[in-house]
């Protein structure tokens, strides 16, 4: 399974590429934390990017997971360098 983080996802969709995981071998995902980010904040600011994004998903390219709590999720958390969205990519199992 690939796990999409904000920044590919963000500028897969500036080149209106989005369609292009369809071509991977396996599941594309994101998870919650990143589809909230990227998708909802993103509307209310009004970014072209997370309505192609939201499409993607609405088309069934992408599978919105939710993070379960892990002993690596919970070590992610503890570093202040990374973002709740970053900590539910490297975390995420499987």
């Amino acid at each position: 399974m690939w796990v999409f983080d904000a920044t590919p996802l963000i500028y897969l969709a500036k080149v209106d590429r989005l369609a292009l995981v369809q071509q991977l071998d396996t599941s594309c995902a994101i998870p919650e934390r990143v589809y909230e980010e990227v998708i909802e904040t993103g509307l209310e600011q009004g970014y072209p990017d997370a309505r192609r994004i939201e499409r993607s998903v609405n088309a069934d390219r992408f599978a919105i997971v939710p993070v379960e709590t892990t002993p690596l999720l919970s070590r992610l958390q503890e570093n202040n360098n990374l973002s709740d969205a970053d900590v539910a990519v490297l975390g995420r199992d499987g």
